[in-house]
């Protein structure tokens, strides 16, 4: 019987002394993370109505083939914005309209660690989430990013406007006034498909929040 409770015993305290060890081998949690996030929409225009932020009444077959062509270029901006040599261009920047952060390493850990989630829905949208020690550091990362992603859009939107205007006058050169007309009214119809095909992203603000 004794010897029975000394098996026990130690048995048990083998138990609690692999315990402790694997406790001691835990890697320490940050207590003090603090974490930011921010939702964009993104649509072309058939799929939503900028101005009222409405869905437009597209077939359903045609919207959901708009949003599939949405959610491609989305993904395909946000796996650039990940690449090494892009994060390294963000912090950079980032670090230079924010000189009030000198612990460079910190604000690089931060975008290293941000992490951008794409959601559905008509317009769908993408949840881009912060993590830092500070929250303030948090928040301003994350306005950051959600900016940095508008602007690839307004960026590529205004090439293409660029290109397209800068072809359409050069067909005009030499010609006369009736085709030069004609050239204008081609130009238009083009424009005002190009737009259709732009690219829209917006902020959602009743969904952007900060957490603690």
């Amino acid at each position: 019987m004794i010897r029975n409770k000394c098996l026990i015993g130690a048995f048990l305290c083998g138990v609690l002394m692999t315990l402790f060890f694997f406790w001691l081998r835990m890697p320490p949690q940050n207590k003090h993370e603090h974490t930011a996030e921010r939702t964009l929409s993104f649509f072309y225009d058939p799929i939503m109505d900028a101005a009222t932020a409405s869905v437009s009444q597209v077939e359903c077959a045609k919207r959901q083939e708009l949003v599939d062509d949405a959610v491609f270029h989305m993904r395909s901006a946000v796996n650039s914005l990940k690449r090494q040599n892009s994060r390294q261009k963000l912090v950079e920047r980032f670090i230079g309209m924010h000189g009030e952060w000198t612990d460079d390493d910190m604000v690089r850990a931060a975008f290293c660690g941000v992490d951008v989630e794409l959601e559905g829905g008509h317009p769908p949208s993408v949840l881009i989430v912060v993590r830092s020690p500070i929250l303030e550091l948090s928040r301003q990362v994350a306005d950051f990013y959600a900016n940095e992603i508008m602007l690839h859009f307004r960026n590529e939107n205004a090439g293409l406007i660029e290109k397209m205007s800068a072809w359409f006058e050069c067909e005009k050169a030499g010609k006369d006034a009736t085709d030069i007309a004609r050239i204008e009214e081609q130009k238009r119809k083009a424009l005002k498909k190009a737009a259709q095909k732009s690219m829209r992203v917006i902020p959602s603000a009743n969904r952007r929040r900060n957490l603690h």
